[in-house]
């Protein structure tokens, strides 16, 4: 099998991927590509994180579209531009919501919550997370960014 050095973890190109992952040694009956769309977040919040995660959801299209349709339907309903986790758990000293979600119950906030997560498994899409530690990431961002996020 012809397997190409990849450095860092990045090929040079579409090409040497394909060729990587489906040698032509490879009966084409044997080869697959599939298409998957992902929504991620990172969680490093500053320069003193030990690590960054970052989590989120990937599936196909014909998953996406119908999810983010409803998705979409319930934000709007909900009067909200968005829906971010860390400012629907983000609260004040006293316990009360912020932003958008201030005027929420606790048992609004759980509800509403739920409905999002029931939407999620209602089209079978995945989680999927990764962390990487900091000191790690800052090396090989250093490399690729010319001013690295975190």
């Amino acid at each position: 099998m012809n397997r190409r050095h990849v450095t860092f973890g990045v090929a040079s190109s579409v090409k040497d991927i394909l060729t990587s992952a489906f040698p032509f040694t490879l009966p084409a009956h044997r080869r697959l590509v599939v298409t998957l769309h992902a929504y991620l977040d990172a969680s490093a919040n500053n320069p003193d994180d030990e690590c960054i995660v970052v989590a989120g959801f990937i599936g196909t299209p014909e998953q996406w579209i119908p999810f983010s349709d409803e998705w979409k339907k319930l934000i709007v309903d909900w009067g909200l531009p968005h829906f971010h986790m860390t400012d629907f758990e983000s609260k004040d000293e006293g316990g009360q919501g912020r932003g958008p979600y201030k005027n929420w119950t606790e048992e609004m906030r759980r509800g509403r919550l739920n409905q999002l997560l029931d939407l999620i498994d209602k089209y079978a899409i995945h989680s999927i997370a990764t962390g990487v530690p900091m000191g790690e990431f800052k090396k090989y961002a250093a490399l690729r960014v010319p001013h690295a996020p975190y």
